[in-house]
């Protein structure tokens, strides 16, 4: 999944849905090759958020491991884990990739799930509750499918953000979420006038915008390394407020700053620049950080 308010607005209602509905829940289960033990299954949601590391907000989401260097595991996530486990206690794995109206896949991204779902089976990370089979699954737009052709073979069920509105308007995003959240887009030809007055409170789960951003500076071969990038988000968010001069003190050059700040606001906002009320704002040669990120931030890297 790609990051930001975005994809939350799609995703985390499916997740909420899945917790707290059960019709739904035997529904999507009835939908992959676990149909057999929809009705005996339990959601291991308080056990999944009991074993991620301490500060995280959601037992779903963002779900990856640097431990493991095999091609399903090293600079990818997987966007939504479910863990179940029936009356015998067995346990199984849905991996969920979901893929916001118009996105795309990154190169490797699809192919890697069901290496990935078969890695951890064998080896689970330690925020990973242990289980005995898993098995994949992606939630796109009905008119994106076509485009996906080569990629659904790497997802054994599929769902459809218009059925899943049609049958549970609720586990999937509304007209209005999907507005708010792509409101948080700057419009071309916008004035950021509004930065000199300050932030927007803007309808942004920071904590998860903390999370995403960490997951991203560690995906893929960056140019500069997790410790730099993460170093430098580090020096804004408890200084709260920095110049230029003093952002180059750990950073390389003036490169650099724009380099680590656009990986950020993609991880928090989706591609394009930061929008008005965003993360971060610019101010002449000054640069201040949202504070409910700030927060967020510093809770999760316990500085």
């Amino acid at each position: 999944m790609r990051y930001g308010s975005l994809e939350w607005a799609y995703a985390q209602p499916f997740a909420r849905a899945l917790s707290e509905d059960a019709s739904f829940r035997s529904w999507v289960l009835q939908r992959t090759k676990f149909a057999s033990l929809e009705g005996e299954a339990r959601l291991l949601d308080r056990e999944m958020l009991a074993a991620r590391t301490p500060g995280t907000t959601s037992w779903w989401r963002s779900h990856y491991t640097e431990a493991c260097r095999c091609p399903g595991c090293s600079g990818k996530e997987t966007d939504l884990l479910a863990i179940f486990a029936t009356k015998s206690e067995y346990r199984f794995a849905l991996h969920l990739e979901f893929k916001r109206p118009s996105d795309r896949f990154q190169l490797g991204q699809a192919e890697a799930y069901p290496i990935r779902a078969d890695c951890w089976v064998q080896r689970p990370p330690r925020s990973v509750l242990p289980h005995a089979a898993a098995t994949t699954a992606l939630v796109c737009s009905d008119g994106d499918v076509p485009s996906f052709r080569a990629s659904l073979r790497h997802f054994s069920a599929r769902f459809t953000f218009e059925e899943i509105a049609s049958a549970f308007p609720d586990a999937t995003a509304t007209t209005k979420t999907r507005n708010d959240a792509t409101s948080l887009r700057l419009k071309p030809g916008a004035v950021s006038t509004q930065y000199a007055q300050g932030f927007e409170d803007k309808n942004i789960d920071w904590s998860a915008a903390a999370e995403d951003t960490l997951t991203h500076l560690r995906q893929g071969n960056r140019v500069f390394s997790v410790r730099l990038m993460a170093g430098f988000v580090d020096k804004l968010c408890v200084e709260r407020q920095l110049s230029q001069e003093q952002l180059l003190s750990v950073c390389p050059s003036t490169d650099a700053i724009g380099t680590i700040l656009g990986h950020v606001t993609k991880a928090v906002h989706g591609p394009g620049p930061v929008p008005i009320g965003g993360w971060y704002r610019k101010a002449g040669q000054t640069y201040a950080v949202h504070p409910a990120f700030a927060e967020e931030w510093i809770k999760l890297r316990r500085l």
